[in-house]
């Protein structure tokens, strides 16, 4: 079952289990299908019962159902990474927590994936990918290569740095707490800078619909004098 995450793109949108990864790939290919359906049922109830016109309805409809489904991915792979990087922290953490009370870093990965699947029903998309690794190490891969490639699965570049950092790390082997926690430290920063950058964003998307409504009351208001206007000169020409 683990190969299997790695045959498409829906694990860079958190979907691993096999029949999760089933709903979502059949979701996806009856979009547009359903939206072409909508398409021709519109058609003809606006008259339009030309033979004609149902195969151009038809494209039009699954292209749109088409469109809205790659959007509809993109989104729900934007909010993934976004959840990686929240909950990146917090798992590097206990990570560190687990290391210093003596466990090997293998160790600690499997405390911390058992711990989370004991204590809630939802498990954070961090500690899903840990799983993947510890799933892929006892399958017989080794643990630096499962990290390598779980890493690959998604387009979160704090989680990959962080991976190949732990991969490094179990590689060079020593001391590995100090690493780890410069890994930890690293991985609140990028997630601190991050949230700055959007809150610096925030007044740029307050302001743009404050102007295009200033703008367009500017518009309602201009129109009707500039009609007046318009008027009274085409009165004053000459005929």
């Amino acid at each position: 079952s683990v190969k299997e995450v790695f045959s498409d793109e829906l694990a860079s949108i958190g979907l691993y289990g096999r029949e999760e990864r089933r709903r979502y790939s059949l979701l996806k290919k009856a979009t547009p299908l359903v939206f072409a359906v909508f398409a021709v049922i519109a058609a003809l109830l606006a008259g339009k019962t030309a033979p004609g016109m149902i195969v151009p309805a038809t494209l039009a409809g699954a292209g749109m159902g088409y469109i809205f489904a790659q959007s509809r991915f993109r989104a729900r792979q934007a909010d993934f990474i976004r959840k990686l990087e929240f909950y990146l922290p917090v798992v590097m953490e206990r990570l560190v927590m687990a290391v210093k009370s003596g466990l090997d870093v293998i160790a600690a990965l499997k405390a911390i994936v058992e711990l989370e699947k004991g204590s809630t029903k939802t498990v954070d998309p961090v500690t899903k990918l840990l799983d993947l690794v510890c799933q892929l190490a006892e399958a017989g891969l080794g643990f630096e290569d499962a990290l390598r490639c779980v890493a690959g699965l998604v387009k979160c570049t704090a989680l990959r740095h962080a991976f190949l950092h732990l991969a490094m790390a179990w590689s060079e082997g020593g001391e590995l707490v100090m690493p780890l926690s410069e890994l930890s430290d690293s991985t609140q920063l990028y997630y601190q800078e991050s949230v700055e950058e959007e809150i610096a964003k925030l007044p740029v998307k307050a302001t743009m619909p404050l102007l295009l409504t200033f703008a367009g009351l500017l518009i309602c208001f201009i129109t009707s004098p500039l009609i007046q206007v318009m008027s009274v000169m085409q009165k004053a020409l000459p005929k």
